[in-house]
C-alpha cells in the first residue's frame, strides 16, 4: 500500500480510507463485533443538535453561513455535554458491548462523514440493564486530533 491519502477522491473513483472518510458500502462498520449475547439500546437523554461555542476575539468567521469553526484546544476541552444511552443485555448469557458516540459534521472543508467522541465497554448480566457514555466532555475536538 503506498497511498496514504485518507479522504475520496471523486475523479479516480477511490472511495476513501477509514470510517472517517470511507465512502462504499461496508460488510462492518468500525466497532462491529462478534458476542455470545445480544444488547438493543435507548436514548434516554441526547446531545443538543446545537452548541454555542465562544469565538475568541477576531474571529474570522462570524456568521451563520460559515459552516465550519477554528477552535483552540483548551475551548473545545470546557464544551461539557450530557448524553444519557441506556443499554440492555435481551440475551442468555452475561456479556460485553462497546458503545461509540459519534458526531456529524456539516460537509465542509473536507470535514470526515463521522467523528469518534467517546466510547465505553459496558459488561451486563443476562437480561440486564445499564448505563453507557454518560457525559463529558468534546475531547476528540483537540487541535491536530
Amino acid at each position: 500500500m503506498d497511498n496514504m491519502n485518507m479522504r475520496p477522491d471523486p475523479s479516480t473513483g477511490y472511495p476513501g480510507r477509514t470510517y472517517r472518510f470511507y465512502t462504499g458500502e461496508t460488510v462492518y462498520s468500525f466497532g462491529d463485533g462478534l458476542s455470545y449475547s445480544h444488547f438493543s439500546h435507548h436514548l434516554v437523554k441526547a446531545l443538543p443538535k446545537l452548541v454555542s461555542i465562544p469565538l475568541e476575539k477576531g474571529h474570522e468567521c462570524r456568521t451563520k453561513r460559515c459552516g465550519s469553526v477554528k477552535l483552540l484546544q483548551d475551548q473545545c476541552e470546557d464544551l461539557a455535554f450530557d448524553v444519557e444511552l441506556r443499554v440492555m443485555n435481551n440475551g442468555t448469557m452475561d456479556g460485553s458491548h462497546v458503545v461509540f458516540l459519534y458526531s456529524s459534521p456539516p460537509a465542509v472543508h473536507n470535514a470526515p462523514k463521522k467523528q469518534l467522541l467517546a466510547f465505553e465497554r459496558i459488561t451486563l448480566g443476562a437480561q440486564r440493564e445499564g448505563v453507557g457514555v454518560q457525559g463529558g466532555r468534546l475531547q476528540g475536538f483537540k487541535r491536530g486530533g
